[in-house]
């Protein structure tokens, strides 16, 4: 920051020490805040120089709207009580709206190809989880599923060692790249109501079951996320540049 003489001096109290600012740099540098504002800083960058038309606007002010469920009479009340402006607001909007003609400007055409290559980790996936640390009680357990001695859902309830014993066993359904790796293998090759022998994971014995796996298609949802995953990585590589720099 250069101050003029018609600016305000810069003056920073925390707690007991003043912080001036030549020191500000190397405090960045410190706490690790660096990385973070020359992301903001680029960011701003990028949106700043993508024109919006004010009906474009418009138009998407009432498609939030409408999305959130929010008649346009009652945005005033609602963001009095959030404290922010219809000033405030609106630019809020605008900057989504600039982010998102930026990504479909520059990413576009790459977004398909990243689905394509991320398919397998989008997939939904349904299962059924059963995990405890000894060993020979999965067994028994795994035996009596095998012989229909008792429920999958009884037996998770009662014996499972992890959150899932809250909900029968039942986990999902989440995209494939949420397991653990290991255990998103075993999930993808799975036949559904197939209950897979006891095997060992890090402290864990487990029983898996598929209960269903939802190929994921390339609709504007997923294009969109494609669209954002491509800009972070963007973003990351051109703040990493900088700060090769310093």
């Amino acid at each position: 920051m250069t101050l003029t003489s018609s600016q305000k001096p810069f003056r920073l109290l925390v707690g007991d020490r003043e912080v001036q600012e030549s020191d500000l740099a190397a405090l960045l540098q410190k706490h690790q805040l660096l990385p973070e504002l020359v992301k903001r800083m680029r960011f701003a960058q990028v949106i700043e120089g993508i024109e919006v038309q004010p009906d474009v606007l418009e138009q998407e002010c009432q498609a939030w709207c409408k999305q959130n469920g929010i008649a346009p009479q009652q945005l005033p009340q609602l963001l009095a009580q959030q404290q922010i402006s219809l000033e405030q607001w609106k630019s809020s909007v605008e900057n989504r709206l600039r982010l998102r003609l930026f990504q479909e400007r520059e990413f576009s055409h790459r977004a398909e190809n990243r689905f394509l290559k991320r398919k397998s980790q989008l997939d939904l996936v349904t299962y059924s989880l059963l995990r405890h640390s000894d060993g020979h009680l999965i067994q028994e357990l795994y035996q009596q599923l095998l012989h229909g001695e008792a429920t999958f859902e009884d037996l998770a309830t009662q014996f499972s060692q992890g959150h899932e014993a809250k909900t029968a066993g039942k986990l999902g359904p989440v995209p494939l790249s949420q397991p653990h790796p290991a255990l998103a293998e075993v999930l993808r090759t799975a036949q559904p109501g197939q209950i897979l022998p006891p095997r060992n994971l890090e402290s864990y014995w487990l029983i898996i079951r598929l209960d269903q796996l939802q190929p994921v298609a390339f609709n504007e949802t997923i294009r969109r996320q494609m669209l954002q995953e491509l800009f972070d990585e963007w973003l990351g590589a051109e703040v990493q540049q900088t700060l090769n720099t310093l």
